[in-house]
């Protein structure tokens, strides 16, 4: 029984560690392995909002012509994809993009949006 729940408690730590590695992987296409280290040291607040954000960070809204005019275009916005796929950093405010293929602003959150909505789960 000893060696059952050794090996489930072994388990579970080699799942975890390997979600942080995945998670880690991600990061690194739009930050570098010092940006990370950084804000890690300056804010962990901060850093696990951007883990939280390679799940929830962005958004769908309607395209407005008059309100949305000017916008940076993002092409071929794929929703299977996270804001690192794009290249995109998590910044102070939130940002918005222009995907005209299917004539939606996508949003990328804030850290304070990130924050706000990870401390209410």
């Amino acid at each position: 029984m000893k060696y059952i729940l050794t090996l489930g408690v072994l388990f579970c730590l080699q799942f975890l560690n390997a979600q942080k590695n995945q998670d880690q992987s991600a990061l690194l296409k739009s930050y570098t392995i010092e940006e990370l280290e950084e804000i890690k040291a300056s804010s962990r607040e901060n850093y696990n909002a951007l883990i939280y954000a390679l799940d929830n960070g962005m958004y769908l809204g309607s395209f407005d012509e008059n309100k949305h005019a000017g916008l940076p275009i993002l092409e071929e916005f794929d929703k299977q994809k996270n804001f690192t796929d794009y290249g995109l950093k998590i910044k102070d405010t939130n940002q918005y993009f222009y995907c005209p293929e299917i004539n939606k602003v996508m949003v990328l959150k804030s850290f304070w949006v990130l924050k706000n909505e990870k401390s209410r789960i």
